[in-house]
């Protein structure tokens, strides 16, 4: 005696991670996090996925044999990466798929885009997302040492008093140093 068992729905991508997206770090090599899931077939999702990574040999994922694909390389490098996969179940049935992201390294320091002046404060305007510190010492001095300005991210608020120098420094979430900007003003 054999049962015959039909496939009532096709094998389905349910979701997936990375695709279209950029990741940005401080250093290489890069760890990155792929997953997929699956869906219908003929045991609800339940497939065995292997992939291709930017055209090189076809691997099985790390872990896979249920509705949840995973996978971690340890090992990338800049740039843009391609992953081509496929998932078949115990019926044949197969989905195919393909999910593309970036990796950025960012190795520089914020830049101080603008400076202006709004009544008694300093307006800093940073290029990335920063903090920034200054000293009216020297260029020179000890970010840590340094007085913090208020605000995160883009926008950055200090207060100002004509007549002094004002050395101001940022810092990215990598902890990259932009350059040293002397800010002074007149009566």
């Amino acid at each position: 005696i054999y049962y015959i068992q039909k496939t009532t729905t096709a094998l389905g991508i349910g979701s997936m991670t990375l695709n279209g997206t950029t990741i940005y770090v401080a250093s290489e090599p890069v760890s990155v996090d792929f997953e997929v899931s699956t869906n219908g077939g003929i045991d609800n999702g339940r497939a065995f996925c292997s992939y291709t990574l930017d055209n090189r040999r076809n691997s099985p994922f790390f872990e896979t044999d249920s509705n949840r694909h995973e996978q971690t390389w340890s090992t990338l490098n800049a740039g843009n990466h391609n992953v081509n996969f496929q998932c078949v179940d115990r019926a044949f049935n197969r989905v195919t798929g393909n999910a593309q992201f970036n990796i950025v390294v960012d190795n520089n320091g914020p830049l101080i885009t603008r400076v202006y002046n709004s009544g008694s404060s300093l307006q800093v305007v940073t290029n990335e997302r920063s903090t920034c510190a200054y000293s009216t010492s020297s260029c020179s001095f000890d970010f840590a040492s340094g007085v913090l300005l208020s605000g995160l991210d883009y926008y950055h608020t200090m207060p100002y008093n004509n007549g002094l120098t004002y050395k101001i420094k940022c810092r990215d979430i990598f902890g990259n140093m932009g350059s040293c900007l002397s800010v002074s003003g007149g009566y």
